[in-house]
């Protein structure tokens, strides 16, 4: 199995954030598989919380950060690669996020387009 190609309306209004969320992750395995597959494509951020999520066979993880990232470190993750081969969506996850209010839920954008 491989992840899903990231959402290209992943971004940030914000001038930084501490709390991201990391979607269309490797299918299957443990948690603490995805908790080490994510601190690796986070090299140089420090993880201070990480929370794997799934929705059927889609993961993502909530994570919060030591320090924030700016709109263009947000940029930069979204071009890093995925386990060396695969963009992800990293977007930013904070409450009130003024980028999102206006879009569908982003689960209706994905493959199985529903959204609870």
């Amino acid at each position: 199995q491989i992840p899903e190609k990231g959402r290209i309306i992943a971004g940030m209004v914000a001038q930084e954030t501490r709390h991201l969320w990391l979607g269309w992750l490797k299918p299957g395995g443990s948690d603490e598989e995805v908790e080490s597959d994510v601190k690796e494509f986070l090299v140089g951020h420090q993880v201070k919380m990480l929370k794997p999520e799934r929705n059927a066979a889609r993961v993502g993880a909530f994570v919060e950060l030591e320090a924030p990232v700016n709109q263009l470190q947000l940029a930069e993750l979204n071009t890093r690669l995925y386990l060396g081969e695969h963009t992800i969506t990293v977007d930013d996850q904070q409450r009130n996020n003024p980028f999102m209010s206006s879009k569908p839920c982003p689960r209706l954008l994905g493959p199985s387009k529903y959204c609870r």
